[in-house]
Parts: structure tokens; sequence; C-alpha cells
């Protein structure tokens, strides 16, 4: 069993705001893009900060690793995942 791994997470890269979410599987590092799920559905975000001490609240886990080796499916899934994203992006700015 690997360690709990807390980390910063934003929707964009670039974007200031952050997520804190925690990973139970195989580490992951700065820049790795991961999927996690939202109220709409699983987002692709980027890893921006890896968080050495245990935050005072409760973190949501990631699912896993975003693919990187794009099939048919998986290029549907990816894009599907950007359009959610970028449909959150636009919610917030409302």
């Amino acid at each position: 069993m690997t360690n709990r791994q807390f980390i910063a997470c934003a929707f964009r890269k670039g974007d200031t705001r952050t997520y804190t979410y925690h990973n139970d599987r195989e580490p992951v590092a700065v820049g790795d893009e991961v999927i996690v799920t939202t109220a709409r559905g699983p987002s692709k975000v980027f890893v921006s900060a890896l968080i050495d001490e245990v935050p005072k609240f409760e973190t949501k886990p990631i699912v896993g690793l975003a693919p990187q080796v794009i099939d048919p499916a998986g290029a549907a899934l990816l894009a599907g995942l950007e359009a959610m994203t970028r449909e959150d992006e636009r919610e917030r700015r409302a």
C-alpha cells in the first residue's frame, strides 16, 4: 500500500486557484494530468503542487492518471472531459 499523497490541482494550466485532493495510488508529480470526480462528473485537472502537510479539511480522491496514449475511445472520453472542464470554467466566471 502506498502512502496518501495530498496534491493541489488546477482545472486549467496556469490557473492560480487550486483544489486539494488526495492520492492513494502510485505517486504523482507536479505537471501530471489526473482525473477527479466533480459535481458534473469526471474532469481532467493538472497537478500544480505536492502538499507536505495533512490538510485540516476532508479531501476527495483522484480517480487516476489521465490517459496519455489516446485511442479513439480514449480521445472521445478526453474530449468530453475537456468540454466539461471548459463549461465549469464558464459557469464559475458567470
